[in-house]
């Protein structure tokens, strides 16, 4: 019955008025939903050149847990699709990431504002607008990353490692199990890397104590 009352008074609301029920949410919440220890790394990507930034950002997205990568993902997916019909509402992802950006990302200043704070909240602001412009990606390794993983890791081109063809979307497979597949594949390629390495390393010899009490390489 509540359930009922409730979609009835959904389908009737005022869009601004759901709007300030999203921000009230996401104000109240105990934690922000984008983390404190993550939210100077995501003002500082977006101080860098556009591929840059949305690279950073997305990369940065992934060092989160899963429940709230999967909470972003399903809330920015949804402010992108109301962000495709600004011709009809007039808000498009700026205007969206204005209006959430205080509620997402906490604030120490209070309400005092200068040039300091009002540039902090464009940089936030421009945090949310990254987000929701690649909602789809959020969690997501860039593909840049994949790219280089092997050269990085060291990996000769003899090894073999997985192609970006396993990290292609597969029919009917759900975001859940394609970020486990991405993580497993990731981790093949370390796991492999990790055997190189143990292959290639000198055995080690135990120091031995001679008769005098001192210690030699050999026994």
């Amino acid at each position: 019955l509540l359930w009922s009352i409730a979609e009835n008074c959904l389908s009737t609301a005022q869009p601004c008025d759901v709007a300030g029920l999203l921000k009230q949410f996401f104000r109240e919440l105990p934690e922000p939903i984008l983390p404190n220890d993550l939210q100077e790394a995501f003002i500082k990507a977006q101080q860098l050149g556009s591929e840059e930034k949305n690279s950073a950002t997305l990369l940065l997205s992934c060092l989160m847990n899963d429940r709230m990568v999967d909470t972003l993902r399903y809330f920015f997916s949804f402010l992108k699709k109301v962000s495709l019909r600004s011709s009809e509402n007039k808000m498009d992802s700026s205007n969206l990431a204005v209006i959430f950006a205080p509620n997402l990302l906490q604030s120490s200043d209070g309400d005092k504002m200068s040039a300091h704070t009002d540039r902090k909240l464009r940089l936030q602001a421009a945090v949310v607008q990254t987000l929701i412009d690649h909602a789809e990606e959020i969690g997501h390794i860039p593909k840049f990353i994949l790219e280089k993983l092997p050269a990085m890791l060291g990996i000769d081109d003899s090894v073999s490692t997985p192609s970006l063809q396993d990290y292609e979307e597969s029919e009917g497979e759900t975001p859940g199990e394609r970020k486990r597949r991405r993580r497993q594949s990731l981790g093949d390629i370390v796991s492999e890397t990790l055997n190189k390495f143990k292959s290639n390393r000198t055995p080690c010899i135990t120091p031995q104590r001679d008769g005098s009490g001192r210690y030699s390489a050999f026994a």
